[in-house]
Formats: C-alpha cells, sequence, structure tokens
C-alpha cells in the first residue's frame, strides 16, 4: 500500500513538473539568420517560446524604463518583426535620414518570443536611453546652428530669389528639428524636449510675398521645327504658380528650357523616344546660374513622328504645371555658379 502512494506521489510530482515547464519562457532555437536594415547587417537571437514575456506586458527588469527606449513589433515570421522593431528604432533616432549616423547610439534587437498559439512572432528593440537623448540634441544643436547661419544670411541678402532659397532651406531645417524634437520628448524622461526660438510661419509668408514679386522671363531654346509653342506652356506654369512672367526688357531673371529628343528602334519594331527636359534659372544681369532641374521623359509609338509627338505632349504637360516648387526648389540649390 505505501508503495501504491509513492508511485502516485511520483507521478504528480512529474505532471506538475510538465507544467510549472509549459508555464515558462525558454528558448528552443538558436539561429543564426540574419536581417539588413539600413545598410547594418543583424543577427536574430534566441527565439523565446512558452509563457508571454515580461518586456511585452510591463516594464522589463533586463530593459528598465529608466534607462532603456524599447521598441516591440509582431509579424508573421521572426524575421519581419525583427526588422519592423529594429526600423522603428531607426527611425526615432533619425526620423528624416538626413544627417550622419556615424556617432549614432548602437540599436540592440534584444529578444524574439514566439506566440505559438496565434502563430505570431514578437520582437524587443532597445536603445540606451541616455545615449538616444544626447544624440538627438546633438543633432538639434547642429540644426540651430546651421539655422542661425542662413537667417543672418537672409538679413543681408538683396536678392529676392536668392532670399527665396534661404528661406526654402531654413523651412526645411525646421521641419526636420520638428521631427527629431517628436523623437526627444519620446527619449526625454522629462517629455519636454527642447521647442524652436523660430516661428516658420513668418518665413512662409515672407516667401509667398517674395515669389510674387519675382520678374521671370520665360524662354525655351529648342531647335525641333515643331516645339515652337512650348515656350508659351512654359509661361503658362508660371501665371500657374502665381508668378507673373516678364518680358524681356523688365525681367530681373530667365528660366530658360531645354529639350533634347533621342529616338531608337526596339526589336518589336516599335520606336522608343527619350528626352531630357531641362529648365535653368540664372540672373540676367550677371549671369548668375541659381540651378537646374531635370526631368527625363521615355514614350514609344510604331513611327519616329508617333513618339516625337508623344514625348512633346509629355513636355507639354510638365511645362504649363505649376512651377511654384520649381522655382523655389532652384532657388535653394547651393550651387550657384557664374
Amino acid at each position: 500500500m505505501r508503495g501504491k502512494h509513492n508511485i502516485i506521489l511520483l507521478g504528480l510530482l512529474i505532471a506538475l513538473s510538465g507544467c510549472a515547464t509549459t508555464n515558462q519562457t525558454s528558448q528552443v532555437l538558436n539561429n543564426a539568420t540574419e536581417i539588413v536594415s539600413h545598410g547594418t547587417r543583424i543577427t536574430l537571437p534566441n527565439i523565446e517560446t512558452g509563457k508571454r514575456p515580461e518586456w511585452l506586458v510591463r516594464d522589463s527588469q533586463a530593459y528598465p524604463h529608466q534607462d532603456y527606449y524599447s521598441v516591440t513589433r509582431q509579424a508573421n515570421s521572426a524575421e519581419a518583426a525583427a526588422k519592423k522593431a529594429y526600423d522603428s528604432a531607426y527611425k526615432l533616432l533619425r526620423p528624416e535620414q538626413s544627417f550622419s549616423s556615424a556617432e549614432q547610439p548602437q540599436i540592440r534587437l534584444a529578444t524574439l518570443w514566439h506566440n505559438q498559439g496565434q502563430n505570431l512572432f514578437h520582437a524587443l528593440a532597445v536603445i540606451p536611453r541616455h545615449q538616444a537623448e544626447a544624440y538627438l540634441r546633438q543633432q538639434l544643436d547642429k540644426l540651430d546652428t546651421a539655422t542661425q547661419a542662413n537667417v543672418v544670411a537672409l538679413n543681408i541678402t538683396e536678392d529676392p530669389l536668392a532670399k527665396i532659397g534661404l528661406l526654402q532651406t531654413v523651412i526645411e531645417r525646421q521641419q526636420l528639428r520638428a521631427a527629431i524634437q517628436k523623437s526627444l520628448k519620446k527619449v526625454d524622461p522629462a517629455k519636454e524636449g527642447r521647442e524652436s526660438p523660430w516661428n516658420t510661419r513668418s518665413w512662409s509668408l515672407q516667401m509667398a510675398a517674395l515669389l510674387k514679386e519675382l520678374r521671370i522671363i520665360p524662354i525655351m531654346d529648342i531647335s525641333l521645327s515643331n516645339t515652337t509653342a512650348l515656350t508659351p506652356m512654359l509661361k503658362q506654369g508660371l501665371e500657374n504658380a502665381g508668378l507673373r512672367p516678364a518680358r524681356s526688357f523688365e525681367a530681373d531673371y530667365i528660366l530658360s528650357g531645354k529639350l533634347d529628343i533621342y529616338e531608337k528602334e526596339l526589336n518589336n519594331g516599335y520606336i522608343q523616344a527619350n528626352g531630357l527636359l531641362q529648365l535653368t534659372l540664372r540672373h540676367k544681369e550677371n549671369q548668375t546660374r541659381y540651378g537646374t532641374q531635370n526631368w527625363a521623359l521615355e514614350v514609344t509609338a510604331i513611327s519616329a513622328e508617333g513618339a516625337k509627338e508623344r514625348l512633346l505632349h509629355k513636355a507639354r504637360r510638365l511645362l504649363t504645371t505649376d512651377k511654384r516648387e520649381t522655382i523655389i526648389g532652384i532657388a535653394a540649390q547651393s550651387d550657384k555658379q557664374p
């Protein structure tokens, strides 16, 4: 009888031991799978199974909130979940992909968990919180220093188009700054970040006023006999932007266009026409070149004449569209040269 009780007790202990094992998180895979994110190769960590891990439901003891910024993501595969988590952490540090990552804090892909019931994989990526905060504040410092230099140049520049270029640059920098500020608030324990000392709305209003004052003459320099109608199209593009095309004697700037067309016969007998439409903005008096914008065009047709006509149709549509962003973009180009 006593032996029978011992057998029953032993069976219960084994059963309880099995239950305890299933309620714990265990590492079942130690693979060498890699993902590539933003040019970096990352080896996936062990994949845990079993009980839902601590880091999915509360502050993790291994990566406490006060020390780490954590990102969790889920997907149908370990690789996809890991890439989502890593990419989200990366975006926090580089929201607009516009500054160097040389001193960027390391993003660690900490762990993976497989929810076998739902067949979903969960990934945890972490960044040392204080390193991330210091890095983002450093990026704000760099942007503010560059913006201040632009503001000084803006105050002493007399050329309206150069002013527009500087205004566009400072507005873009403040847009980037706002994205970094948003990231900084996430990693800053006080959730404050550092607000911008400038008012971008006043810059936008100043740019709008300057654009209306520009006196630009549009000229299309094209040798093809059937493209004479393109200069009025470019004029219409300026008018659609709310700008005032000028006559030659009153113009301060020249917006010159050029269209090069190349044709070739394809294997199927069709003709392919490729074109390069180029707009260049110069100062009329001193010939300062502010910049250039290019558009690559491509069409096919059953004849060379048909292909050329289709290409010209594309060029006409491009030229008549609102040229406000084109003028601003060219003005903001930094490679001004005579």
